[in-house]
């Protein structure tokens, strides 16, 4: 049986080699991240935590506001997800 990590390592690389390895994609597995544009045509981005703990994700899109509390977001700065 495979190590979780040597799954994740495996599963980055195939994924990378079919150019499927998108910055969405680049967090944790149990992190999931959607997106879709809303009707003033502004990209929304939901982040999904999925695991049991709390996790940090680098928000590496455009700056943009929180959706539930409107707080600013910037490019690069780190997303704090309860679990």
């Amino acid at each position: 049986m495979t190590s979780a990590a040597l799954t994740e390592k495996n599963v980055k690389s195939v994924l990378s080699k079919a150019g499927l390895w998108r910055i969405g994609r680049q967090l944790f597995f149990l992190i999931i991240t959607k997106s879709c544009k809303n009707q003033q045509d502004k990209t929304i981005r939901y982040y999904f935590n999925y695991s049991a703990t709390p996790q940090k994700v680098q928000y590496s899109h455009q700056s943009g506001n929180e959706l539930l509390t409107s707080q600013p977001i910037s490019q690069n700065s780190t997303l704090e997800l309860k679990a």
